[in-house]
C-alpha cells in the first residue's frame, strides 16, 4: 500500500494533468492500484526468495 501511495504522489507531481489514479480520495486502492500492488508483491517475493536461496 505504501508503494502505490508513493507512486500516486509521484504521478501527481510529475504529471499533474494525468487522470491515472492508483489511490482514490478515500485512501483505498483503485483497480489499477490493486494490479500494481500485486505486481510489486510478486517482485518483492522474487527478490526475497533469491536473497534466501543464494
Amino acid at each position: 500500500m505504501a508503494v502505490i501511495q508513493i507512486l500516486q504522489g509521484a504521478i501527481s507531481y510529475y504529471a499533474p494533468t494525468s487522470t491515472f489514479v492508483l489511490v482514490n480520495s478515500a485512501g483505498l486502492p483503485s483497480a489499477y492500484g490493486v494490479l500494481i500492488a500485486g505486481v510489486f508483491s510478486l517482485a518483492f517475493f522474487y527478490v526475497n526468495y533469491i536473497g534466501l536461496t543464494g
